[in-house]
């Protein structure tokens, strides 16, 4: 007896056309609003991409809230109540999201694969071999039937594939696409019709694993402008999925990618605040650039356990990681995508070191663009081609023009923030925490330092680490010629 399956997506999102909605359903920007993101939405049939809807108060301070979403006509796919959407049939319509009286709406456009039969593999979109079910999630014990179909200009046909697996060995997979499920992983399923091949991964979970009986939970965060200094893109539980969707520029590279928390791999409640790397060089205006040799793109996953940074952070049970790349990168770099891999990134000063340790059952997708791994800890992850385990930081990127000083990320903050600064030039450099009566509370940087950005983080401890009270504290930067103060305020 077959086992009902829930379907996820963790596939890239291909934009291939940028349209402008106009002013047809444009708000008061005077006025509380709701935005959605991403403002554009052009995708192929079976792919999925998670909206989300921002609520925009009258200081531009924004907030992710609850909506409800339609779309319209709604042949042309179905939407959970999280905002993920699935494309179902080829047109053009909108996207709407509601909230009491408030209404935001986005273009959407569906079409067929846009791969190319002459050229397969090129298109963002893969080549016109169409695996279904597409990506899926399935308990052990399972049995899946997948099917592959061969992508015409108007329709898609049934045909017969070779199959095969890659990735972990979750199971036995027929000839005739049927996957019987006996083990906890991750796979991908892939279909060969002649010289095309098409792909889907399926993540096989058991939730009876853990058997602590306590399911942990996680909440996903990124950079914001509200007082908090953060917003939370999704909340979850262990074995569940969160897909990447919706992140603007210059975060958008992400989009496509996720991560599968298995039953019992945490032993806690954790909050993960996603952002690139620090060597990501996004001086150069639409686009992201890495300094390493052949790293195509990268994340930082920093975990926090009651707001504390832990860093690297082991889990029980390892991570099923998916993170997306551009082939036109690939070959702009003369990278074989098979020479792709997920690394560990550890910074240190100007030079970055890889190391897979941790990292195993990589399996590229070079159908969709796409590579998989199991995951020990979080820290950086780039996804990287060759076998250079080094490289030096900025590389590629411009030298800083000039000093600078950020504000602290957190801020309010409790108990820890972190503080990010620049130098144009090698020269001796103080970071320091005053109280509100100009007293010193701790040196945390005191030392040359070499033209770059730098990152410290402050754990709320004074001098003899031992921790301050709630209240206003100023960190100053003396570095050659130049000294800049700012506030930030601990909040126990």
């Amino acid at each position: 007896m077959k086992t009902k399956v829930t379907r996820f997506v963790l596939s890239i999102v291909f934009l291939f056309g940028i349209i402008n909605t106009g002013e047809l359903f444009a708000q008061d920007e005077s006025l509380p609003r709701l935005e959605i993101q991403p403002d554009e939405v052009e995708l192929a049939i079976g792919d999925s991409i998670e909206l989300q809807a921002l609520y925009v108060d009258t200081s531009e301070a924004e907030t992710d809230t609850t909506v409800q979403w339609d779309v319209s006509p709604d042949s042309l796919g179905t939407f959970t109540s999280a905002g993920m959407f699935t494309a179902q049939a080829v047109g053009q319509g909108f996207i709407y999201a509601t909230l009491d009286t408030l209404t935001d709406s986005v273009e959407v456009e569906v079409e067929m694969n846009n791969g190319n039969p002459d050229e397969p593999g090129e298109g963002e979109g893969g080549g016109p071999v169409v695996v279904m079910p597409s990506d899926t999630i399935a308990e052990v014990g399972s049995t899946i039937q997948f099917q592959a179909y061969f992508q015409t200009p108007d329709t898609l046909l049934d045909t017969t594939a070779t199959w095969s697996l890659e990735g972990m060995p979750i199971g036995t997979l027929s000839s005739d696409g049927q996957l019987v499920l006996d083990s906890v992983g991750f796979a991908l399923v892939y279909a060969q019709v002649g010289s095309y091949s098409g792909s889907a991964l399926l993540v096989s979970t058991d939730s009876s694993a853990d058997t602590t009986g306590v399911t942990n939970s996680i909440v996903i965060t990124r950079d914001s402008r509200n007082p908090r200094g953060y917003a939370v893109m999704d909340s979850l539980e262990e074995g569940g999925i969160w897909t990447v969707g919706g992140l603007r520029y210059p975060m958008n590279i992400l989009n496509g990618g996720g991560v599968y928390f298995p039953h019992g791999s945490l032993s806690e409640d954790i909050r993960i605040h996603i952002s690139l790397p620090q060597f990501a060089d996004t001086s150069s205006g639409d686009s992201v650039s890495f300094g390493p040799p052949a790293v195509v793109t990268g994340v930082d996953f920093q975990v926090m356990v009651n707001d504390t940074i832990s860093e690297p952070y082991y889990f029980e049970t390892p991570l099923f990681v998916g993170l997306p790349f551009k082939r036109g990168l690939i070959r702009h770099l003369g990278l074989d995508p098979a020479s792709l891999g997920l690394y560990f990134a550890i910074v240190d000063g100007d030079t970055v070191t890889f190391d897979s340790t941790g990292i195993e059952y990589t399996a590229v997708d070079s159908s969709r663009n796409r590579i998989f791994s199991s995951v020990a800890h979080f820290s950086s992850l780039v996804v990287k081609g060759n076998t250079s385990t080094t490289g030096t930081k900025n590389t590629d990127a411009r030298v800083p023009a000039g000093y600078a000083l950020s504000q602290n990320y957190p801020n309010p903050f409790n108990p820890v923030t972190q503080i990010s600064y620049t130098l144009p030039k090698s020269t001796e450099v103080s970071l320091t925490v005053y109280n509100s009566l100009g007293q010193e509370v701790t040196t945390l940087v005191n030392k040359q330092q070499q033209s770059g950005t730098y990152h410290v983080t402050w754990q709320g401890l004074n001098s003899r680490n031992q921790q301050v009270a709630s209240g206003i504290y100023f960190y100053r930067l003396d570095a050659g010629d130049y000294s800049m103060m700012k506030k930030m305020v601990l909040i126990r």
